[in-house]
């Protein structure tokens, strides 16, 4: 699961994949069986590129997954957005290759699918961060970071009321040292120390941690480790840049 890109300069741009959804989170523990959606059958989100919005964390509640009832599911977390919209995150109880998926629910009517994103093939987490813009009118953002016992990196969501739009893979995290006899170093979610800012050259994530695991190549450099300071994602228009700067 862990995609090594090929850079060949210290501005990389990586094409962004949209994919989206449409439709509404609630309460119900009724059985249901959500209608199949295709992740790239939704509409896409357009975005605004001006006046500086600044993106903050924000914790929803979390929920019984246990008493959310939906046929072939198993939840592993669920998240109460409104009284209209929640936020699941499950895989069928069938072991398939996609994994856990994103998905968002009406529970208030009898678990309607609103959108369901593609999967995180492989990985055993797909734990979601949520950003939240000071301008309610713009998107929410969702790093959802990837992994098993060590991070793989973050999928970017964009969501904009019930479009969702699955954006791009940000290949980093944080390199922690241990003291393991096994191990020299781990891994970790790196969304805790990320910010965001949008502004008219696109939006902005940066990263307060000194130590930056990034898989691929910046320059002649495989798998480095770099200084938070020195890098920077770009989103703008299509595109996903990652920038350097040692």
């Amino acid at each position: 699961m862990k995609n090594h890109y090929l850079k060949k300069t210290f501005i990389v741009v990586i094409s962004a994949l949209l994919f989206s959804s449409c439709a509404t989170p609630t309460n119900s523990t009724s059985k249901s069986t959500p209608t199949t959606l295709d992740p790239d059958a939704h509409p896409q989100l357009s975005f605004n590129y001006g006046e500086e919005v600044t993106y903050t964390k924000k914790e929803f509640k979390i929920l019984d997954a246990e008493k959310i009832l939906i046929d072939s599911l198993y939840i592993q977390v669920a998240y109460e957005l409104n009284p209209e919209r929640w936020l699941l995150i499950a895989r069928n109880q069938n072991f398939v290759p996609e994994g856990l998926k994103l998905l968002l629910i009406n529970p208030k009517l009898d678990n309607e699918l609103i959108y369901r994103s593609k999967g995180a093939y492989e990985s055993m987490t797909l734990h979601p961060t949520f950003f939240l813009p000071d301008n309610k009118e713009e998107a929410w953002i969702i790093l959802c970071a990837l992994g098993t016992s060590e991070s793989w990196g973050q999928n970017l969501f964009f969501m904009n009321g019930d479009v969702i739009n699955e954006i791009a893979y940000l290949d980093i995290a944080i390199k922690e040292e241990t003291e393991s006899l096994d191990y020299d170093m781990r891994l970790l979610d790196i969304a805790p120390s990320t910010h965001i800012i949008k502004n008219n050259s696109g939006f902005h994530f940066n990263f307060d941690t000194d130590s930056i695991f990034y898989f691929g190549s910046l320059g002649d450099k495989d798998d480095p480790i770099i200084n938070g300071s020195s890098f920077e994602y770009v989103f703008f228009e299509d595109g996903l840049n990652a920038i350097y700067n040692p």
